[in-house]
């Protein structure tokens, strides 16, 4: 009889850490390979409810952490091929912001329970608020700004609903994503008024955006096809080839995302010339994605320019960011610059290895 009650608390401890393993799997399937952009309505109900169940804001805290170092590895488990093992660097980093809104969440709940339904919709609103602040401070604020896998973004699937981003970009979609799941995790304690709320704003929202949708009325114009190449620390030959196989020959636009490959210095014609040549059975027009070492006072770094031409192969460059951090290959290490047209496809692509993730803006 005695050990009922232990026992009682390592099935509930077992329950809540379940939970948040599950938010964990959930937020994962919202994204590449699986895109279940329908589950991120609900994806952080399971957590929410362990949060509402925790001891403190300390144990939700841990909570938060279960949900991250599943979530994220499962998701931005590329980076290994990036980083190598300061991935687990990362991931634990990632961990740690939804630890601390987990933590806020709850603490906020201590303070709010007993003033019932204006409290249950405080915290309703302070869910979604503090999830979206803590996204906009690690993508736009922070000195290592990371906006990979905000959960707004999976919800590019559902048309209806991507429109409110010109109303109020991803990070108030985001808002709405955490709010329903904190509205629905309330329901459960019966207090179903915030859940309504939520729900009928959802609802308005996929309504708006539908309307908005059917007022298009696009007078010219065609169905574009987009080639999208890109493969970690691959070498150029790699993408080359990619970039010329048959189904990609008849795009229209072909894109290399984020740093496909990195300049040696401050430009260089003879690579783009060369480069220039190897593309040039396709008839897209092309947009790479490059970096260019940046060396100042003995520190390295890489400035992101996206250099594009059109199918006459005319050549423009726009730069779009700066990157402190350095390449995590050889770019930072002295080494002997190659000819200008001769370089070597394989070797430069090894020697091309930085990540730089572009900014947020609101969608049009």
């Amino acid at each position: 009889m005695s050990m009922e009650p232990s026992a009682q608390t390592r099935r509930e401890r077992a329950i809540i850490f379940s939970l948040a393993a599950l938010s964990g799997l959930l937020l994962a399937s919202l994204f590449a390979p699986v895109y279940a952009w329908p589950l991120g309505w609900a994806a952080l109900l399971p957590l929410f409810w362990a949060v509402l169940a925790s001891r403190d804001a300390r144990q939700a805290a841990l909570l938060g952490a279960v949900t991250g170092l599943i979530f994220y590895p499962l998701s931005l488990c590329w980076m290994v091929n990036v980083v190598n093992a300061a991935a687990i660097i990362f991931w634990a980093m990632f961990a740690a912001w939804l630890a601390l809104h987990a933590a806020l969440i709850r603490g906020l709940w201590g303070r709010l329970e007993k003033n019932g339904c204006a409290g249950a919709l405080a915290w309703t609103a302070a869910a979604g608020i503090t999830w979206a602040g803590i996204e906009y401070f690690r993508s736009e604020i922070w000195a290592l700004p990371c906006p990979w896998l905000g959960l707004g973004y999976s919800q590019a699937g559902n048309a209806a609903l991507y429109q409110t981003l010109s109303l109020w970009g991803v990070y108030g979609l985001s808002a709405l994503l955490a709010a329903v799941s904190a509205a629905l995790a309330l329901a459960s304690k019966r207090i179903k008024t915030p859940a309504v709320i939520m729900l009928c704003a959802l609802l308005a929202a996929a309504m708006w955006g539908r309307h908005r949708l059917a007022s298009f009325t696009p007078e010219t114009g065609r169905q574009l096809k987009v080639a999208l190449v890109q493969a970690e620390r691959a070498p150029l030959a790699v993408l080359i080839k990619h970039s010329l196989a048959p189904a990609a020959l008849t795009a229209d636009l072909l894109l290399w995302p984020e740093l496909s490959f990195l300049l040696p210095g401050d430009g260089d014609d003879g690579y783009l010339g060369l480069l220039r040549k190897q593309l040039k059975p396709s008839k897209a027009v092309a947009a790479l994605g490059t970096g260019i070492n940046t060396r100042r006072e003995g520190n390295c770094g890489a400035r992101t320019s996206y250099f594009s031409w059109t199918a006459r192969k005319r050549t423009w460059a726009a730069m779009t960011r700066c990157t402190p951090s350095p390449s995590w290959n050889t770019a930072c290490r002295p080494t002997a610059r190659p000819p200008r047209s001769t370089a070597r496809w394989a070797g430069w692509g090894r020697r091309s290895v930085t990540t730089s993730p572009s900014r947020t803006g609101r969608a049009k």
